[in-house]
């Protein structure tokens, strides 16, 4: 589940992390910008209870589709790497979360079409396909 909401814009230093916090931070570059929004990143288990935050991300403005699926792919393929099996999406309406699904869907369809697979209907960034639900307002 993702979901990006507005932030007033404010700096704070972090003395174990060793750095000010309140700037455009995507997990890989930071800039001298104010960021003004907030990407969170979380999930949950779909047999047992649980919820977890992943991953958080600032920025000044919304968040491109280009950007947002770059992260997506990142998000997914670190719980992954630590052993969950992500095999859902779910985020509201807006925007750039429609451009960044529209292109996580349209680049697994190029790979299946290159195999000759047929996709079940989901967007795949490894060999399990993940299915996406938006909803109107989370």
């Amino acid at each position: 589940m993702f979901n990006q909401i507005s932030l007033q814009m404010h700096i704070d230093y972090s003395i174990k992390e060793h750095k000010i916090i309140g700037f455009v931070d995507n997990g890989t570059t930071r800039t001298n910008e104010f960021a003004d929004h907030a990407l969170v990143f979380m999930t949950r288990g779909i047999r047992r209870s649980w919820k977890q935050l992943v991953a958080i991300t600032f920025c000044k403005g919304a968040t491109r589709g280009s950007q947002l699926a770059k992260q997506i792919k990142d998000v997914r393929q670190t719980l992954f790497t630590v052993g969950l099996r992500p095999t859902a999406t779910v985020c509201e309406q807006a925007k750039a979360n429609v451009s960044a699904i529209d292109y996580l869907l349209r680049c697994t369809e190029d790979r299946y079409l290159k195999r000759n697979v047929e996709r079940r209907g989901g967007f795949s960034l490894s060999t399990i396909e993940c299915f996406h639900y938006m909803i109107c307002h989370i």
